[in-house]
């Protein structure tokens, strides 16, 4: 597992002491800006706005980590759908914590209501508590999370709340939850604030910088004392950290890119892949057949998800349906496999990944407008394109056939 502190958190669905047996993590993107906040503030303000979709599939996490409070605040990109609703989830969680109430309840009719939890081994890897809402964002709206103490609950009592602050926005407005830290005073003490970016598929070990999806996000933050007034917070300082220096040298700089933009700064990961979406033809969409251990997977065309579908089974339940284009040629799913021409044969699968591989690349022809719409894609080992076989499996085609024209995904997750 990662040693810095904002690596060891969270992962709301996923185990980190169950990475941690596994012996090793994968390869992904991260960045992170940070501030200090230099005296104690009443109220906290940190805000997200997501720039695009890296789809409903991702598992990235866009965060406020407070140090001085021991935890964070933040929203993630996966769709989820069980017994605590669907939506894609927000999260306040306080380590060292022994209560939590939860905020804002589904019968508000906003989100699916809120949820709580206190554990001694709580799901980042220490004690602590953890609240959760699932909520449905927006690309391109601003998300304030603001922190402050619970004064109905008293001292010790935290609060994390969420406001969509966009102009001509609806102005949603929800409660996470309130979390008891023990023996805490009644402001926000001093410390350091870091904002960044995690790709949680790094808990899977199969995964590479080339199989995870482009992410956009501008963060920044603001601190005001108990009569309202603006505590000044000095520069932000930037950092790119990834483990995709094992890529080749003319796309490794494409993984993270981070600068400052007005008060707040932008971090985009993956910035030469797409988002995680659909590879759509007249036909349907492509699709991966169930992975079984050392046999290739077929690939055949069938009906797309709808938005619909997506939310009430979760993102995860259609894996086998999203697609990265990535910054080497490829064209991947979730740990590293890889669209495949079969070699003397007109067939296709997905099968591992493999550096330099001719079978595993292919060019995009036609639009350049970052929308991917009616495009060929052209095999790198026979200069044939993708199409259609029979009995609904994909498979090469000559490039002038009329089955040869897909939408690829784009800069942003589109259904």
């Amino acid at each position: 597992m990662r040693n810095t502190s904002y690596w060891m958190l969270f992962l709301g669905f996923t185990s980190l002491s169950q990475m941690a047996a596994a012996g090793a993590v994968g390869q992904t993107p991260g960045m992170t800006s940070g501030t200090t906040l230099p005296t104690a503030a009443h109220r906290l303000d940190m805000f997200i706005t997501p720039g695009a979709d890296p789809g409903p599939a991702s598992n990235v996490f866009w965060s406020n980590q407070l140090d001085s409070l021991g935890g964070y605040t933040g929203m993630q990109t996966t769709e989820l759908s069980d017994a605590e609703g669907h939506g894609r989830q927000f999260l306040f969680s306080l380590w060292g914590a022994t209560d939590a109430r939860p905020g804002t309840p589904a019968s508000a009719g906003i989100g699916a209501g809120s949820y709580c939890t206190v554990s001694k081994t709580a799901t980042d890897g220490d004690k602590g508590a953890q609240c959760r809402y699932r909520y449905e964002w927006l690309v391109g709206h601003t998300y304030r999370f603001r922190v402050t103490p619970d004064e109905k609950l008293g001292k010790g009592w935290y609060k994390s709340n969420v406001t969509d602050v966009t102009p001509d926005g609806d102005g949603a407005s929800f409660d996470i939850g309130s979390i008891y830290k023990p023996a805490f005073p009644a402001d926000i003490p001093s410390g350091d604030i870091k904002q960044w970016v995690e790709y949680f598929d790094w808990g899977n070990p199969r995964t590479t910088c080339l199989s995870v999806a482009r992410s956009d996000v501008r963060m920044s933050a603001e601190a005001f004392d108990a009569q309202g007034r603006p505590i000044y917070l000095p520069a932000y300082a930037m950092s790119g950290q990834n483990s995709c220096q094992d890529q080749p040298m003319a796309i490794r700089p494409t993984f993270t890119r981070i600068a400052r933009d007005g008060s707040g700064v932008r971090m985009e990961g993956a910035t030469s892949q797409t988002a995680e979406g659909f590879i759509r033809s007249a036909g349907g969409c492509l699709i991966s057949s169930l992975p079984q251990a050392g046999v290739d997977q077929t690939v055949s065309i069938g009906a797309c998800p709808t938005k619909r579908m997506v939310e009430q089974k979760g993102g995860r339940y259609f894996s086998q349906y999203f697609w990265v284009l990535a910054a080497d040629g490829s064209i991947q799913q979730k740990s590293s496999q890889c669209l495949t021409a079969k070699t003397g044969s007109r067939a296709i699968v997905v099968s591992a990944c493999a550096p330099g591989q001719a079978a595993q690349r292919w060019r995009v022809a036609g639009s350049t407008d970052g929308d991917g719409q009616s495009v060929r894609l052209v095999s790198g080992l026979s200069g044939l394109c993708l199409g259609r076989e029979g009995s609904g499996l994909a498979g090469m085609s000559a490039c002038t056939d009329k089955d040869v024209l897909w939408t690829v995904p784009g800069k942003s997750f589109q259904y």
